[in-house]
């Protein structure tokens, strides 16, 4: 090839390179532009008429319950009304089968989460790196009583894109009743939130939102830390949802934003008898904002 065909020729190579890389950034904020649409659609609604109907009195709570929210719920603090967290770990899917090795398949994520109280929701967003040179974007949502499961390669191929069933919904308010540890005000009794007594260490959290209902264990520690999580929850498999045993531990409580609440944890699958975990994080940050002040 002659000089000028080189010349050519690279150029060529350039220029695909450079549309190739307009056309990533634009798919990558496109994205982004999306999930922060779904963060201010969330941050911005509404409370439900509902809000104000009292549920039970502080001392007729369970015993572990009353512990815990005297712990957080310190006085003067106003409520929550959402929540911002940051946080990083390693996340890997889990299949039926053999169980997979404890430390194969975990890719390195970083996630932003934004709650909101009141109403519940969650919008989770998160960069996996699934592959050298290879990012998966991935986000999930609870809002107005549905949920939705998306991810993209790079923002640009499709790799999930689940929304609308039943159980999809049923297991994101289960996953939000259960996260709420990090958002201690959503576990307040109120005219969706009801606890049962189960021991000393134990208690049941059931949460009702438009029309799905769901029931979360929750363990408490002697100090009155919220140290762990158990449900039945639905899981997608190749034959559809299955009901599975579910559970997350919690430790590393400290304050952020004025909060208690657990730093570091992990969540199972128990498949076959056996424990799966498939995320482990680590919250990085916790901002929080609270309702206004009452008008006297």
């Amino acid at each position: 090839m002659s000089n000028r065909g080189r010349w050519i020729a690279g150029g060529g190579a350039l220029a695909g390179l450079a549309a190739a890389a307009v056309t990533l950034r634009a798919a990558t904020g496109r994205w982004h532009r999306r999930t922060a649409e779904l963060v201010h659609r969330i941050v911005a609604a509404p409370p439900r008429p509902d809000r104000a109907i009292p549920g039970e009195h502080s001392d007729t709570l369970p015993e572990p319950v009353q512990r815990y929210l005297s712990g957080v719920m310190t006085g003067g603090r106003r409520r929550i009304r959402a929540a911002r967290l940051s946080s990083a770990g390693t996340f890997r899917q889990i299949t039926s089968g053999s169980p997979a090795a404890p430390d194969s398949g975990w890719f390195a994520f970083t996630a932003t989460q934004t709650f909101t109280v009141d109403p519940p929701a969650f919008v989770w967003a998160a960069t996996m790196n699934m592959r050298p040179f290879v990012k998966v974007y991935v986000r999930d949502t609870y809002m107005d009583g549905h949920a939705s499961m998306q991810g993209s390669a790079l923002g640009l191929v499709p790799v999930v894109n689940a929304a609308g069933a039943p159980e999809l919904t049923a297991g994101a308010l289960m996953r939000y009743l259960a996260e709420a540890p990090w958002v201690p005000d959503a576990l307040q009794p109120s005219a969706r939130l009801r606890w049962s007594p189960i021991d000393a260490t134990h208690a049941r959290a059931t949460l009702t939102d438009a029309g799905t209902t769901v029931s979360v264990v929750f363990e408490f520690s002697s100090s009155g830390d919220i140290v762990g999580v158990a449900a039945q929850r639905h899981r997608a498999t190749d034959r559809g949802y299955e009901i599975s045993p579910w559970e997350g531990r919690f430790w590393q409580h400290e304050v952020r934003g004025g909060i208690r609440i657990p730093t570091r944890g992990e969540i199972a699958w128990t498949l076959d008898a056996v424990s799966q975990p498939y995320w482990r994080g680590e919250i990085l940050g916790a901002d929080y904002d609270f309702m206004p002040p009452a008008v006297s």
